[in-house]
């Protein structure tokens, strides 16, 4: 969530918040790793450019993130977005 808020930031968009949305399926075997992990990012601010908001979640999730490096080799990660004008989150 930070990398996104601050490529976003260097992007010049009128970012407010960002929150992200974690859900997942988890093995039921043995020390039950993580099968799927879903994040929903939540982007909020007036006049925000969704393809801008697009590329900072894929560089973030491709080349800055060391948790999406670490976790995606043994789980299937997905995300997904939103932009809201205003946020109460």
């Amino acid at each position: 969530m930070v990398d996104v808020l601050l490529i976003l930031q260097k992007q010049r968009q009128p970012v407010t918040d960002v929150d992200v949305e974690v859900t997942g399926v988890r093995s039921d075997e043995g020390a039950r790793p993580w099968k799927t992990i879903d994040m929903h990012f939540v982007v909020c601010g007036d006049g925000l450019d969704p393809a801008k908001i697009e590329r900072a979640i894929q560089l973030s999730l491709e080349k800055y993130c060391g948790a999406h490096a670490t976790l995606r080799v043994a789980a299937d990660i997905s995300s997904s977005y939103e932009v809201r004008q205003s946020c109460r989150l």
